[in-house]
């Protein structure tokens, strides 16, 4: 019993040592695993990873790692990624990722939820980009009382919110849709894009304030808008740093 257990573990050793040591070349020069005919991957360190464009560019300027910069690309490949990715290996068709600065952090974005005044509030004052789009909306969310919202004819584009315009009486305020928006979703050096949002407002239950709700729309223009913008910013900052030989592309 003893022997054959021992017996199994040499041909597991030994399989293991086919497996890792026993190698042989193909044609194309590529190298696989004598017993396993797997290819054998050229071992690559994990990227950098930064969270801002311009922590990036200082990585490419430096010339660290023995990057030849000569054959470098920048890839922006969404709204919130860069990758500087190496040549085109021919033999292993693989290309290598040096670096990437991706967006990280930022709040939850509770898109398509009804939320009370406050939290709405404090939602549209940390995640979007002030201006006089987000002042009107606040100064219609913080008027808003315990009474019922009354809406004009329902076509979709117009509702009409019962606020309170003074001590004692009750005016109507227009909610009309669609609203331009500039929630922070894109790189902080980078203007943040502009796309429409529809808001919604809904009645109170039991006597409670009525509720709002932002709902994006399928308008992704903004996205092409945010990658172009880190194009040109890429661009700029290559040449003013000396190292404008580096492709940039969307």
């Amino acid at each position: 019993m003893i022997a054959e257990a021992l017996k199994y573990l040499v041909e597991l050793a030994e399989e293991a040592a086919g497996r890792a040591g026993d190698t042989d070349n193909l044609d194309d020069g590529r190298e696989y695993f004598s017993q396993t005919r797997e290819i054998v991957k050229p071992a690559m360190p994990s990227p950098l990873g930064f969270s801002t464009i311009r922590s990036l560019l200082a990585y490419v300027s430096a010339k660290r790692d023995g990057l030849d910069i000569s054959s470098l690309v920048l890839h922006v490949e969404g709204p919130a990624l860069v990758r500087l990715l190496g040549p085109l290996d021919g033999i292993y068709f693989t290309r290598r990722t040096f670096a990437s600065a991706a967006l990280v952090g930022g709040m939850p974005q509770p898109f398509g939820q009804y939320l009370d005044a406050e939290a709405f509030t404090i939602w549209l004052l940390s995640g979007f980009v002030q201006d006089e789009q987000t002042a009107a909306i606040l100064r219609l969310v913080g008027n808003l009382k315990a009474e019922k919202v009354s809406t004009l004819a329902e076509d979709g584009v117009t509702q009409v919110a019962t606020v309170r315009t003074g001590v004692v009486r009750n005016g109507e305020m227009e909610v009309k849709n669609p609203v331009e928006l500039r929630p922070w979703r894109t790189f902080p050096e980078l203007e943040q894009p502009a796309s429409p949002f529809v808001l919604r407002l809904r009645d109170g239950k039991d006597g409670n304030a009525p509720t709002v709700a932002l709902f994006a729309s399928a308008d992704t223009r903004w996205m092409g808008a945010a990658m172009a913008s880190a194009a040109r910013y890429l661009q700029a900052c290559l040449e003013e740093l000396g190292v404008g030989s580096v492709p940039v592309l969307e």
